[in-house]
């Protein structure tokens, strides 16, 4: 999805993830996965659409 936004293949975003991780962590990037994806994504769509 990131990928297709910015019109770069899926590498750059992985090679640029793993170059700048520590600064990327300190401005607040974490991965979500499971649940946590889940929650956090109807929050945004609940706070989108009303």
């Amino acid at each position: 999805m990131t990928a297709s936004f910015f019109k770069v293949d899926i590498r750059t975003i992985s090679r640029y993830i793993d170059q700048y991780n520590d600064e990327l962590v300190e401005n607040g990037y974490e991965v979500l996965k499971g649940k946590r994806i889940s929650h956090d994504l109807l929050m945004l769509l609940e706070d989108f659409l009303f």
